[in-house]
């Protein structure tokens, strides 16, 4: 039977794209005919026209980089992602004819009432499946809300979509916690890029080369005002005796991964950069964004292996030494990535063996 999976794979996003690949790569081991909904709002279409309406040459630069960045990153779903014809409104899915199988939906912040518009100016129901009228099992996979409260009217769209899915795992503890006091059992999973080996991920990099790139700090910060973190990479830098990684901006995922596995150190406050710095191996600094319902996802990362005492929420040079002299435990981490990993992968997996009997 066919898998059908739906994610924000459209994102000009490094994690978003490689949590929608490993997903679809770890069914696909499982023997599994999978193919990704190409579900592209028509609010996410206008990425280099944004450029011609910049107010700044700044803006401009920035909105150009981008650009350049998604025609590396659409590069990579060409190659590697198996998608369906493309959608761009609710609508047009509904239309479809979908053939009988199951549907997954996640991971990523699918059910964040602020990402998922739909060009409508209202929050689009597609991520909980309403085009899918054919009685065909679904599951959601560490889905996430993006947020630690729900407003009522994400309740509303809860109580008309959810009950209709088998099974409900989600990213973040607080998510558990959510839906438990609007009376909805789920579960607590690791991200998709965990289910994966970091050794699949290697193999997209290819061979590994002789480069400068061994003194190197990662610095990937996410949002703007971000004016801490970039304190806390530049203070880091210095002590270390590194350079920053360049043209971070424009990177294609391939070069991101390779840039990630092959630098001293990483500094960031993005969810999968902090998770294939733990992946691989690499000492890091978590930058918490302050008064940030995003915050959760990191907390459970860290908080499930052991690492709490690597995330930072203000500029105080003592504290960041103090995690720069710290040394971690990469087997325990191992060995605790590894459960999480084989609990995940079970639940899954029986859930889509059961609906399958």
């Amino acid at each position: 039977m066919k898998i059908y999976t739906l994610t924000f794979h459209w994102a000009t996003n490094y994690g978003a794209v490689l949590q929608a690949y490993a997903l679809q790569q770890f069914l696909i081991e499982q023997g599994f005919d999978v193919q990704i909904i190409d579900y592209v709002p028509k609010v996410q279409r206008k990425t280099f026209f944004k450029a011609f309406r910049a107010r700044s040459f700044k803006q401009l630069l920035s909105q150009l980089d981008e650009y350049k960045k998604e025609k590396k990153i659409n590069y990579f779903r060409r190659k590697y992602l198996h998608l369906t014809l493309n959608f761009a409104t609710n609508e047009a899915l509904k239309k479809f004819e979908w053939e009988n199988g199951i549907f997954i939906c996640g991971s990523d912040q699918i059910w964040n009432p602020y990402f998922t518009m739909d060009g409508e100016k209202k929050v689009t129901t597609s991520y909980f499946f309403d085009f899918v009228s054919n009685g065909s099992p679904k599951i959601a996979y560490a889905a996430s809300f993006g947020t630690e409260k729900l407003e009522q009217k994400m309740v509303e769209i809860i109580n008309t979509y959810l009950e209709k899915f088998s099974l409900l795992t989600v990213r973040e503890q607080s998510a558990v916690n959510m839906l438990s006091e609007i009376g909805y059992e789920s579960f607590l999973v690791c991200d998709p890029v965990f289910l994966l080996k970091k050794e699949k991920y290697m193999n997209i990099v290819g061979p590994k080369q002789d480069n400068s790139n061994g003194q190197t700090i990662f610095k990937y910060i996410l949002h703007q005002n971000q004016k801490c973190a970039h304190q806390i990479a530049e203070f880091v830098a210095e002590k270390k005796g590194l350079k920053f990684v360049k043209q971070m901006n424009v990177l294609g995922i391939e070069d991101w991964l390779k840039n990630l596995m092959d630098c001293q150190i990483v500094v960031t406050n993005s969810f999968h950069a902090l998770a294939f710095s733990i992946m691989f191996h690499k000492p890091f600094i978590a930058v918490l964004v302050k008064n940030s319902g995003m915050n959760d996802r990191i907390f459970t990362l860290l908080k499930s292996v052991n690492l709490l005492d690597f995330a930072i929420t203000e500029y105080d040079e003592n504290e960041i030494m103090s995690k720069l002299n710290r040394k971690i435990d990469w087997n325990e981490v191992d060995k605790l990535l590894e459960n999480q990993r084989q609990e995940s992968s079970k639940l899954l997996l029986n859930e889509i063996q059961k609906v399958l009997e």
